[in-house]
């Protein structure tokens, strides 16, 4: 399996971060006010050597949302990520960063950045793993035929005030989108929607919220917060 950046793979893919953070906003704003406005990130990882081939990725992109929503995951996006960085490259990253203003606040997408300024191959392995984003009040998390771990909790959803997880969000899609793993000649997305949100494509969000909602939580994640002090 090869990570796939042609000039119009990478165009479409890394396109996708601000509607896919869009739709899990407009879920979000149009659940009852409470937990169920509660999202969570979450990684699944399968057992490394069973993911292999295109249709073993596609099984277990499947089974890690059966996982999902049996630890409480109400439906959300999926994207599968085939290479794990080297530690010791990370480590290496780290000192490169160290005492300059990303210190604090490196994120993957910066770290990709940066290793393909040479051949990213080099710096990697096959460690497939999948990401989760959705709506959660509560998870639960999983290990037997593979391990579901939650990495964070997204700031609370507030309709007046959003501004914090608006960011959130459209950082962790950034993040997940810059380096998903495809193959060009498949026409297997890999990027898909589970559960309540199953099926739907981005502008499904119109289903959750007004129009004018939808336009203002677009401008907040295309240009940040109206209010630079939020």
């Amino acid at each position: 399996m090869e990570l796939q950046r042609n000039p119009v793979a990478v165009l479409e893919i890394e396109e996708l971060h601000q509607p896919t953070a869009l739709y899990n906003l407009a879920a979000r704003h149009g659940a009852p006010e409470g937990p169920e406005r509660k999202a969570v990130h979450a990684v699944f990882s399968p057992p490394q050597a069973e993911v292999n081939t295109p249709e073993a990725i596609r099984h277990w992109r499947a089974k890690a949302t059966e996982v999902a929503q049996e630890a409480g995951i109400r439906g959300g996006m999926v994207a599968f990520h085939g290479y794990r960085v080297h530690s010791d490259i990370v480590d290496t990253f780290k000192e490169h960063i160290y005492n300059t203003p990303y210190a604090d606040t490196a994120t993957d997408v910066l770290l990709w950045e940066w290793l393909r300024r040479g051949d990213w191959r080099d710096y990697t392995q096959w460690g497939p793993h999948i990401h989760i984003v959705g709506l959660c009040e509560h998870m639960n998390e999983h290990t037997g035929n593979g391990v579901l771990q939650r990495l964070r909790t997204f700031e609370p959803y507030e309709r007046s005030v959003n501004t914090k997880a608006v960011a959130e969000h459209r950082a962790v899609a950034k993040d997940i989108i810059d380096h998903v793993t495809f193959n060009s000649t498949d026409p297997y997305p890999p990027i898909g929607w589970f559960g309540e949100l199953e099926g739907s494509e981005w502008w499904s969000a119109k289903q959750h919220c007004s129009d004018a909602t939808l336009e203002n939580i677009r401008d907040e994640l295309i240009n940040g917060p109206s209010n630079p002090d939020a």
